[in-house]
């Protein structure tokens, strides 16, 4: 899924599973790592391929989870949209301890 993406848009997924924040911020975490990664297109500004990369995060320790969207995703994705999909489709698996099914169906 991820790489047919990449294909198609040339936006990219990554899966982050995490043993543990660390007394972090969800978000803060996600964000790090998509900015340290540079997950999602370089480009110049206004570039509407720029930025187009999403990070799926989880930390089943402290049941915690966070999919963060770069300011390129917009026209596909807006950070509203991932919170819904993190609750319909990844959330649902994750209280049943099934995280593998949980990011697959968030990726999906």
């Amino acid at each position: 899924i991820i790489d047919e993406v990449r294909a198609k848009s040339g936006g990219e997924i990554v899966v982050v599973t995490l043993q543990s924040l660390e007394g972090r911020n969800r978000d803060e975490v996600a964000l790090q790592i998509g900015r340290e990664w540079q997950i999602g297109r370089r480009g110049e500004a206004g570039d509407a391929s720029r930025n187009t990369g999403v990070v799926v995060m989880v930390a089943p320790t402290e049941r915690e989870w966070k999919i963060e969207t770069g300011t390129g995703t917009t026209s596909f994705i807006t950070a509203g949209e991932a919170g819904r999909i993190g609750r319909d489709y990844m959330l649902p698996h994750f209280q049943q301890g099934d995280f593998g099914t949980g990011l697959l169906m968030g990726v999906t």
